[in-house]
């Protein structure tokens, strides 16, 4: 058996199966809105020498194609056959469309905005017929429900849609599922997946592994063939992880990250993606054991947020000789002359710093580069304005001011320089 159904208890208006761009759902909040992929659906499955059959209360729709000739070419047109309640066909209608139309449509996605449209009208799908009166128990015995007083039911048969339906958990998520974490933008379940899951919905465009199952329940718009950007989905999965504090969700969305050619790894990552406490310990953990595997961007948030936290495994420090030490300790004094307080910070050489200096303002310690510094040919000038630098963003962070205080600063201790 090929046959799949997809019933709702509404009835769709005519108007609508034959009219392009309308989209007249009874969801507030429906998945799809642009109108056409029911004609996607009627289109794709003719293609694919498929039936497809909507029948309501009162009417029957058979569609099928008929071959044309425009401008000397052969074109299948699609045709639809109405049939009233007694079961005769009283007129034939030239749908907008040929059996062309979504010629990029796989059988998938036939089966996904079928689905998508019974979902939105909270409607039920079947394999096999679908049966109108169903069996119920009566004081006499077994009897039948009375048909639904409005209704849509939509048939397809078609070996190729059908085969999709054999694995439909690519397409659609189980709704006896239960996240293992979740907010109210994003679900995360155990297990992999080949897609990325809009309302339980498949809408990526092209497959690819995560090691975790990802589902978006906050708004979104998809495109019209019921897709989105893999950019905005790989965005919305990071700015919303960031917040997660669970350390076994965190341990396997790290681990995915660190593999090649999945889809956590492919995920655009940038400077500010900073998250709980929870998130960063996961990327420093992760950073540490597979630096070469981890996102360029993401090893530099992590590189980043441990010289915040723990400078002094960043920046080893470096033991200078007995001259270097005087010379570091003779610019320090000079600029307690000038009435700067360095008690509060602590003064590291390290030759892992990048440039000639840099403040750690969580441990209050101000690493210098020797090269830069103690070691420069004009070392007093060299290593006196670096700390000033450091300094005044110790004080004033505020970018003007610090500028305007550096030059100060600048001036004085030159004069002191000069008195040595």
């Amino acid at each position: 058996m090929t046959i799949l159904s997809f019933f709702t208890r509404t009835t769709i208006d005519e108007a609508f199966i034959f009219t392009m761009g309308a989209s007249v759902k009874v969801s507030n909040n429906p998945i799809g809105f642009f109108g056409t992929g029911l004609k996607y659906a009627i289109a794709v499955t003719l293609r694919l020498n498929g039936e497809f059959t909507i029948k309501t209360q009162d009417k029957r729709y058979n569609f099928y194609k008929r071959e044309e000739m425009l401008r000397g070419s052969p074109i299948e047109m699609i045709y639809c056959d109405v049939y009233g309640a007694e079961g005769v066909a009283f007129t034939t209608l030239r749908c907008p469309m040929t059996a062309d139309y979504g010629k990029t449509w796989e059988p998938w996605m036939v089966l996904r905005e079928l689905y998508s449209n019974t979902m939105d009208e909270d409607g039920e799908v079947i394999e096999g017929e679908y049966m109108l009166r169903k069996p119920v128990l009566t004081g006499a015995g077994v009897g039948y429900s009375e048909v639904p007083k409005e209704y849509t039911l939509i048939t397809v048969d078609c070996c190729e849609v059908h085969a999709e339906w054999n694995v439909r958990n690519m397409y659609f998520l189980n709704k006896a599922r239960t996240p293992i974490w979740k907010n109210d933008q994003l679900e995360v379940y155990a297990g992999r997946s080949t897609g990325v899951f809009y309302r339980g919905i498949n809408v990526t465009s092209t497959f690819m592994p995560s090691e975790l199952t990802y589902n978006l329940i906050g708004s979104c718009h998809l495109s019209e063939d019921r897709t989105l950007d893999s950019y905005l989905v790989g965005r919305v999965i990071i700015n919303n992880i960031t917040t997660c504090e669970d350390e076994g969700v965190l341990s396997t969305f790290f681990s995915a990250v660190c593999k090649k050619n999945s889809r956590e790894n492919s995920i655009t990552y940038y400077a500010h993606d900073h998250g709980s406490a929870e998130y960063m310990t996961a990327l420093i953990e992760a950073s540490k054991t597979h630096p070469d595997e981890m996102p360029n961007a993401l090893f530099c948030v992590a590189q980043e947020h441990l010289r915040d936290i723990e400078p002094k495994k960043m920046y080893k420090e470096y033991e200078p000789t007995t001259e270097e030490g005087i010379r570091l300790r003779h610019c320090i004094r000079t600029l307690e002359r000038a009435n700067m307080n360095f008690n509060r910070y602590e003064v590291i050489l390290s030759n892992d710093v990048a440039g000639m200096g840099i403040i750690n303002f969580r441990h209050r310690i101000i690493f210098l580069n020797p090269k830069y510094t103690v070691q420069h040919a004009d070392w007093k000038r060299a290593t006196i304005e670096t700390l000033i630098e450091e300094y005044v963003h110790s004080v004033d962070e505020a970018a003007d001011r610090s500028r305007q205080m550096q030059e100060s600063y600048n001036r004085v201790i030159y004069n002191l320089i000069k008195e040595d």
